[in-house]
């Protein structure tokens, strides 16, 4: 797991059995790291037997006391998922010490006629303390566990990671918008951690960063990280698309990974490793791919904090490599970063906005990544055909003043050749604009309503839509019927603005079939849904009462088949909502 061995255990075939000899566990704290091989039935995962009589066991749905009859029920999202599950407990033994007491994993246990079942899975690392752990002791050994095995500590809620000298080294609260697939590397030898490749155990297939390379495991991989460094990184969770967010800018994942840095890390050089038939998108021939950073860490890609490098060359269809990558050189402690997709040269163009009123001009700073200098750039007005030659040496960024609002095309040649050409619009910063997105999903058999007045109070403003046909509307609300690219044109008193509005058809129904078992089930029962869609896509199921309050919801990762697991106290009538790539499904489930 995450580059790491791990154990693999079949309890219908083998078991692992320990034994306690004479040890007595008044309290204890317990660390389990485990994977099952599937998602169906709940599991035994290890129980403590002393002297012939089951005490203790920890499935995939809860930890049980089976002599006083305490149970502490949790409910994964997909239990097939990898977890770390950390239990602590009291209790006032007999004096006398046992006769026999055994830890027995994947095992369903003998005696009790419990409804669960072996264990078939991983269990990569087992650690227990013969007594009660302090919240922050917890999360140290949690961190270790979660940075060893690619495996978020908070499934819920914020994240916290801290070092064995109980730093924070994750800040969950000023990481607030990246709370997905938290992994990382990092070397602390006071913990014995040396993590140096990582990928989410969630999906570890999408993004991996290794220092200097990444090797088939951890093990093998020789770099040598300063003690009490980390690298660090969790994403947004938005879609693998590839939009054109900013003109004069290659098109960028909508994704996008926030970097915490801290220790000696920044004085290791990183391979980052991504698999691109994740990607909704393929390079097309004489296009490449680009890891982009944002210095600044504010995912804004400001001008003179935005850096590019491109993807070596390799014979793998199934990664591609971004090498020699080095994090945070202005100490900072954080970056950001996203995949773009282009030609083998691109441009690199901030524009400060001219304004209307009072008028005055703007400015443009722009650059060239990839290719051989020198650069030739040229800058086209198109409104009078006036043109601004420049040649630059360096990757560097140049500054052209007195920039008029209007179109222009931009030119770019390398010393090899190599060529770039984008038309650019300048917009004044006093422009009317709408409140309209930038992008809508149409469905099927359901026309969309678009009203450019919405959010405009300023009068004398007129409207023009151009459809995908060239066709145009002088209205300001259209209905649309027909996907593909719009473009919204505003002005006021000849201060305009333009808006490209892209209207996606909605593909099939992704659901293929849908089971919610048992139903009805008992207040105190656990519920099932299981879920096959048609391709992988993630999904989220929304739990609403009779009277429409929301009580529980859940989202799950992409897969073609979840499996997720819930309980409700309450006995009543409730509606599950399931929504997946635009379409939405309704079940009722009836707790008694």
């Amino acid at each position: 797991m995450n580059f790491n061995p791990a154990l693999f255990l079949n309890g219908f075939q083998q078991e692992l059995r320990i034994d306690l000899e004479d040890a007595k566990f008044p309290e204890a704290t317990i660390f389990t790291v485990y994977q099952p091989k599937d998602a169906y039935w709940e599991k035994s995962l290890w129980y403590y037997e002393i002297d012939g009589t089951n005490r203790l066991i920890l499935t995939t749905h809860r930890v049980a006391d089976l002599e006083r009859l305490n149970y502490m029920n949790f409910s994964p999202q997909r239990i097939d998922l990898p977890r770390i599950h950390t239990y602590s407990f009291q209790r006032k033994d007999k004096d006398e010490a046992p006769l026999q007491q055994y830890l027995r994993f994947a095992r369903m246990p003998e005696k009790g006629n419990l409804p669960i079942t072996s264990f078939e899975g991983i269990i990569p690392e087992f650690i227990a303390f013969d007594r009660v752990l302090t919240p922050d002791e917890r999360m140290r050994v949690e961190t270790y566990l979660s940075l060893k095995y690619g495996i978020s500590v908070s499934q819920f809620g914020t994240t916290f990671l801290l070092d064995a000298e109980n730093r924070v080294i994750w800040n969950g609260k000023e990481c607030e918008d990246f709370p997905y697939y938290i992994t990382g590397i990092g070397r602390d030898d006071a913990s014995g951690l040396d993590q140096k490749q990582s990928a989410s155990s969630y999906n570890p297939s999408l993004l991996a960063i290794g220092a200097n390379r990444i090797a088939s495991n951890n093990p093998e991989n020789k770099a040598v990280m300063p003690d009490k460094s980390y690298l660090i990184w969790g994403d947004n969770g938005e879609s693998l698309l590839f939009e054109k967010e900013a003109q004069g800018h290659p098109e960028r994942l909508s994704r996008k990974w926030l970097v915490t840095a801290s220790g000696g890390i920044n004085q290791v050089k990183t391979e980052v490793r991504l698999g691109v038939k994740q990607l909704k998108k393929p390079a097309n021939p004489g296009e490449t791919y680009w890891l982009v950073i944002d210095r600044s860490g504010t995912g804004k890609f400001p001008a003179g904090a935005v850096e590019y490098f491109k993807a070596v060359k390799t014979t793998s269809d199934e990664f591609i490599f971004f090498q020699n990558i080095e994090w945070d050189p202005d100490r900072s402690g954080k970056d950001l970063f996203t995949i773009a997709i282009g030609p083998e040269m691109i441009a690199e163009t901030w524009i400060t906005p001219p304004q209307c009123n009072p008028r005055e001009n703007g400015r443009i700073q722009m650059g060239a990544a990839g290719g051989q200098p020198p650069y030739r750039f040229s800058l086209i007005n198109l409104a009078d055909q006036s043109e601004r030659n420049w040649v630059t040496f360096s990757s560097d960024l140049e500054e052209v003043m007195d920039v008029a609002p209007g179109d222009y095309r931009l030119k770019i040649t390398d010393a090899q050749g190599h060529k770039y050409e984008e038309a650019l619009y300048v917009q004044s910063a006093d422009a009317p604009l709408s409140d309209l997105k930038n992008s809508y999903l149409l469905k099927p058999g359901q026309p969309l309503r678009l009203d450019a007045a919405r959010g405009i109070t300023a009068s004398s403003v007129s409207y023009c839509w151009i459809g995908p046909d060239g066709s145009k509307s002088y209205s300001p609300e259209i209905t649309v019927s027909t996907p593909g690219s719009y473009q919204l044109i505003l002005n006021r008193e000849g201060c305009e603005s333009r808006q490209n509005i892209r209207i996606t058809q909605q593909g099939e129904d992704p659901f293929k079939d849908l089971a919610l078992f048992p139903n009805p089930v008992s207040s105190d029962g656990t519920f099932n849904l299981k879920i096959a869609l048609s391709q992988p896509a993630p999904v989220e199921v929304f739990m609403y009462d009779s009277s429409g309050r929301l009580v529980q919801n859940r989202s799950s990762g992409s897969a073609r088949d979840h499996f997720l697991s819930g309980k409700i106290n309450a006995p009543g009538n409730y509606v599950l909502k399931l929504i997946s790539m635009g379409f939405t499904r309704s079940l009722t489930l009836t707790v008694e």
